[in-house]
């Protein structure tokens, strides 16, 4: 990991490079041929540019993990930092990681602190889970009649029981398909000069989600959660039509101008049931499935299965 704001040193020098707008904005005709120690400068000099137009006046670090396993471009709200995985740059894509960074910043500016968003999924999920029927009892009653289960050690990402980490991943799963509705709220409200960085990288993510749709990766059998966050995303942005998100979640209006504190409620309501299957599953891979119990009673039989 680099310190923050500086860019780690580069040998790669036979690859190409992806800088049409980075050029542009260096003027002069310039022509960025390799990642040399220049070219590194007028980067950081350029995401530390537009960083100040994003969030002025706002203390944000942004970082540039060099591992392998660093995961993608993400944001913390809560700590104020911005992360671009090095290999974007590694591999020559300078107007991609320029556009990851806008678009991180715009997280940073529009988005709703990331501890706010995992409280209330949580606290969503487990009035959900009161009406979840798991092998005769209720979700919610398998897993907190044991007091250690708390929101606070869900959330704290350190290990734990297999109920702890079924959770977890349940959380994470349901923040990615709100990721996805926040991030067509930010690519809409963000500036078209700076948006044409963004444009760059949904132009070849639209290429692979058409494909991965062409061969049935969206088909009703796979249509897990990941499947519908990318169908939202992809939709909403005009890169793939969905006839399942025109049909569900199908006002792109409503969420460009959408509070981001507000959106959980909105998603998780109307995927209910996705969601209910998604989670019994994932229990099912962490926990085992459960004896049935048979008391007489129906739990979630009534009203509502999901009301929120």
């Amino acid at each position: 990991m680099t310190s923050p704001n500086t860019i780690p040193r580069s040998d790669e020098n036979d690859i190409t490079i992806d800088a049409e707008y980075m050029n542009r904005w260096l003027g002069d005709n310039a022509q960025i041929q390799s990642l040399s120690p220049k070219t590194l400068y007028d980067i950081q000099t350029l995401i530390e540019y537009y960083r100040d137009i994003i969030v002025p006046g706002t203390k944000v670090s942004i970082s540039f993990p060099t591992g392998s396993d660093d995961g993608g471009p993400r944001a913390s709200v809560a700590d104020g930092k911005v992360i671009i995985p090095f290999h974007m740059l590694k591999e020559g894509r300078v107007d991609e990681t320029i556009g990851a960074m806008i678009h991180e910043l715009h997280h940073i500016k529009l988005s709703a602190s990331e501890r706010f968003t995992a409280a209330l999924t949580f606290k969503i999920l487990r009035h959900m889970m009161e009406q979840i029927d798991c092998g005769g009892m209720t979700m919610a009653e398998r897993l907190f009649s044991d007091s250690s289960v708390t929101a606070e050690r869900i959330l704290d990402g350190k290990g734990g029981t297999k109920d702890i980490m079924f959770l977890r991943e349940s959380i994470e799963d349901l923040m990615f398909l709100l990721n996805a509705v926040e991030d067509i709220l930010i690519d809409a409200n963000t500036p078209p000069n700076l948006r044409k960085y963004i444009d760059k990288i949904d132009e070849q993510a639209g290429a692979r989600i058409r494909e991965a749709r062409d061969n049935g990766a969206f088909s009703e059998d796979e249509r897990d959660l990941t499947a519908i966050g990318f169908m939202i995303l992809a939709h909403h942005k005009g890169l793939c039509e969905f006839d399942f998100v025109k049909e569900r979640y199908g006002d792109t209006d409503a969420i460009i101008n959408g509070d981001p504190h507000k959106y959980p409620i909105d998603v998780f309501g109307t995927f209910k049931d996705e969601i209910a299957s998604h989670v019994l599953q994932l229990y099912y891979k962490h926990c085992g499935k459960p004896k049935p119990v048979d008391d007489g009673s129906n739990p979630g039989d009534e009203g509502d299965p999901l009301d929120l």
